[in-house]
């Protein structure tokens, strides 16, 4: 039930640290293995053999894609590139590729400051560093925001044998908890901040907000290029993303070993929910993915660059063309770790059935978009024998479908929704 894991665990092997504008995780003396690693000119990379390293270094630098030993490929995808690449394919073409393959990628040159995510992990590390009594004052409310204790969240109930070693914090857009919005869908609402005018964390709320409109910002960059990916409209997904179900969420592993033959993960084997996610993350590593039925493999933390991954609702999008695959957090030694996932959700009443570029259209209503399925001009990338597939899934609603879906994973979360 453990699986395989391909590659080494990404991990410091040596006490020596990948160069990064990011904060890194905590330092501690490890044995030396020999020989070291080979310096490159983007540092150290955690305990990767010599020829990987080289490969990596080189996908880095050069724009191409990043290899593990297994030979998975994590395309790092340049937001600033041209539109056409120096291998003939344009952005949108090694996104299309990624989604179909693994659904991960990396996304570089992003316009994200480095100060912006630094300050975001200071702050972090002083949340977390607050007495249990502190933080519990700000527990989670009943719309999903606020502090959430280690272990309250079960994601693999089949493997794991207690909740995930990690304590949390949500973050969302601030909503009054009178206003309409807030009474009509549960999961708009207040955050729960410190209390500043009691010194209780200086800049906590100001930095972290700066932070969230960067990553909404951000979302809708790389959503625009999933629809041209999908052979849409690159602006397809901005009416659905006006009042987007955005959370940022700050997250703690707890200094413990994994032990999966016991079922004591960081955070067990999942998918995320939504449309996208977006992850930065120290550089202690611990990132794993699912490429085949019990096969996984490391994903390692690049310096200055966001891991992204499709969630389940742009699986369902695409007709599982595009893939939601399941990843874990797997802590090689006992160490903490911080990231901060920011889960990137269409609006609250949007209606997610197959796009239009995929299947047949399955209600009257829906946006039929550039393509019409019964005429010749219907695309053939994701056509079968010429013709549109057949929708999988029945229509969902974005907001319902997210609230089912907490409901069945947090102990904390209250599902009152409508």
């Amino acid at each position: 039930r453990t699986g395989t894991v391909i590659g080494p665990v990404i991990g410091p092997a040596s006490g020596q640290r990948m160069a990064s504008p990011w904060p890194q995780g905590p330092q501690e003396p490890q044995p030396q293995p020999p020989p070291p690693p080979r310096q490159s000119q983007g540092g150290v990379f955690l305990g990767l053999g010599v020829a990987v390293a080289v490969a990596l270094a080189a996908a880095c630098f050069a724009g191409r894609e990043a290899k593990t030993e297994a030979g998975l490929d994590i395309p790092v995808i340049d937001l600033n590139a041209i539109a056409e690449g120096p291998d003939g394919r344009s952005t949108s073409q090694r996104v299309r590729e990624a989604c179909l393959r693994t659904g991960f990628f990396y996304v570089a040159n992003h316009g994200v400051p480095d100060e912006t995510v630094a300050a975001a992990f200071t702050q972090m590390h002083a949340l977390f560093n607050l007495s249990l009594a502190e933080k519990l004052k700000m527990a989670q409310n009943s719309h999903n925001r606020g502090y959430t204790m280690a272990q309250e969240e079960l994601l693999d109930p089949e493997t794991q044998t207690e909740g995930d070693l990690k304590e949390g914090f949500y973050i969302g857009a601030e909503v009054s908890k009178d206003s309409q919005l807030a009474k009509d869908y549960p999961l708009f609402g207040p955050n729960e901040w410190p209390d500043e005018a009691a010194g209780l964390l200086p800049g906590f709320r100001s930095n972290m907000t700066r932070y969230y409109e960067a990553m909404v910002d951000l979302g809708k960059r790389i959503a625009s290029l999933l629809a041209e990916s999908l052979l849409l409209e690159k602006d397809y997904f901005e009416p659905h993303l006006t009042r987007p179900l955005a959370i940022l969420r700050l997250l703690r592993y707890l200094p413990v070993a994994s032990d999966l033959a016991n079922g004591k993960l960081g955070a067990g084997a999942h998918s995320d929910y939504g449309l996208i996610t977006i992850l930065a993350t120290d550089d202690v590593g611990g990132l794993q993915v699912e490429i085949s039925s019990g096969v996984w493999v490391n994903v390692p933390p690049k310096p200055g660059a966001f891991v992204v991954n499709l969630g389940d609702m742009l699986a369902r999008w695409t007709n599982d063309n595009y893939r939601s695959t399941r990843h874990r957090v797997v802590l090689p030694r006992p160490t903490e770790r911080y990231s901060i996932p920011f889960f990137l959700e269409p609006n609250h009443d949007t209606k997610v059935e197959c796009l239009p570029s995929i299947c047949k259209v399955n209600s009257e209503d829906f946006d039929k978009g550039p393509y019409d399925s019964s005429t010749s001009s219907f695309p053939q990338l994701f056509s079968i024998d010429g013709k549109a597939q057949e929708p999988k899934y029945e229509t969902v609603i974005s907001g319902r479908y997210l609230l089912d879906k907490y409901d069945e994973t947090h102990a904390g979360f209250e599902n009152s929704a409508h």
